[in-house]
C-alpha cells in the first residue's frame, strides 16, 4: 500500500489550511459587502415620488399619509434667517394634508422673491423640503430642514445635498406660527 511521504503530507495540510483560509476570507468579504450595500440603501432614503394626497383627518392609521404636511408642521410660519449678507425674513405656508406649499423671502420688510416648497421626507419632529425659488436673485433653490422645537420651528436652509450631509446650512433661524 502506498504511503505518502511526510513532506507530501505537510504540503497537503498547508494546501487545505490555505483553502480554508481563502473560503473564510471570501465569506467575510461577502458579508462586509452586504452590510455596506444595506447601509447605503437604508441611509436617509427619500420617499417614493408619487405619494397619496388625502386628508389626514380621514386617513386610516396612526398618522397622515406619507408625502403630506402633518399637523405639527401645517400652517403659516414666519421668522428671521441669519446669513452672511445681513439676513432675510422667510414665510412658509404648509397646508395641512398637502405636499406642496409656498415660500416668500423678505428683506427690509419688502417682498423680494417667492417660490414653492415640496415635502421630501419626514422623521418624527424633522421635515425636509425641496425649495424652488427661480425668481430670486441669486436663485435660492435648495433644501430646507424644519425641526419642531416646542411651538416653533427651527429652519435650516442648505444649498445642496452635500451641505445637508455635512450639516452646514447657509441660512438658519427660528420660525413662529402666524396662521
Amino acid at each position: 500500500m502506498f504511503q505518502p511521504s511526510r513532506g507530501a503530507r505537510r504540503k497537503a495540510g498547508r494546501r487545505s489550511t490555505r483553502s480554508a483560509f481563502g473560503v473564510v476570507a471570501a465569506v467575510g468579504a461577502g458579508a462586509v459587502l452586504v452590510l455596506v450595500i444595506a447601509a447605503a440603501l437604508l441611509h436617509d432614503e427619500p420617499p417614493p415620488p408619487a405619494a397619496p394626497r388625502t386628508d389626514p383627518a380621514s386617513a386610516s392609521g396612526g398618522g397622515p399619509p406619507r408625502g403630506v404636511f402633518p399637523r405639527a408642521f401645517a400652517g403659516t410660519w414666519r421668522g428671521a434667517l441669519a446669513t452672511d449678507d445681513g439676513g432675510w425674513e422667510v414665510q412658509l405656508a404648509l397646508p395641512l394634508g398637502e405636499g406642496t406649499g409656498s415660500v416668500r423671502y423678505y428683506q427690509h420688510g419688502a417682498l423680494e422673491c417667492r417660490g414653492t416648497v415640496r415635502h421630501l421626507a419626514q422623521r418624527r419632529t424633522v421635515l425636509r423640503l425641496e425649495e424652488r425659488t427661480p425668481n430670486c436673485d441669486p436663485n435660492k433653490s435648495g433644501i430646507v430642514r424644519l425641526t419642531v422645537e416646542g411651538d416653533r420651528l427651527r429652519h435650516a436652509w442648505f444649498a445642496d445635498a452635500d451641505d445637508l450631509a455635512q450639516d452646514a446650512p447657509s441660512f438658519h433661524g427660528v420660525l413662529d406660527r402666524v396662521g
